[in-house]
């Protein structure tokens, strides 16, 4: 979804409960537009930060972006321990 599009699109959103963004590659997503989204739908926002550590939006780490974050050590990710998960 972009963040300008917005839930309207074509469906009944009155079941969504929440937006999950994914950083790739250590680049946040447009965190603004989408926390003001969640803001109008009344929305939980989750970060998946697992592919952005250390990464930066706007003067803030990509993990205390939104609502919850989660973040990953697996072998394919930035920052890796092995098998950890």
């Amino acid at each position: 979804m972009k963040p300008r599009s917005g839930p309207d699109r074509g469906r009944d959103h009155t079941q969504d409960r929440g937006i999950i963004v994914v950083h790739l590659f250590g680049h946040p997503c447009s965190m603004d537009a989408i926390n003001a989204l969640a803001k109008k739908y009344e929305l939980f926002v989750i970060e998946d930060a697992a592919e952005a550590h250390g990464a930066l939006y706007r003067d803030r780490m990509a993990g205390g972006l939104a609502d919850a974050a989660t973040f990953s050590f697996f072998g394919n990710k930035i920052i890796t321990t092995g098998e950890g998960g």
